[in-house]
């Protein structure tokens, strides 16, 4: 399971935005990781 995050201006700091499976990918070619999927509860 991992959290995801988002960064509010208005509060100057983080808040909770999910909870869920997260699965990245790696592209060989360039080396940028890409967020395949999540599902949030």
């Amino acid at each position: 399971k991992a959290k995801l995050y988002r960064f509010s201006k208005e509060g100057n700091q983080w808040q909770e935005r999910g909870v869920g499976n997260v699965k990245l990918l790696k592209l060989l070619i360039s080396s940028v990781f890409v967020k395949f999927g999540a599902n949030y509860d």
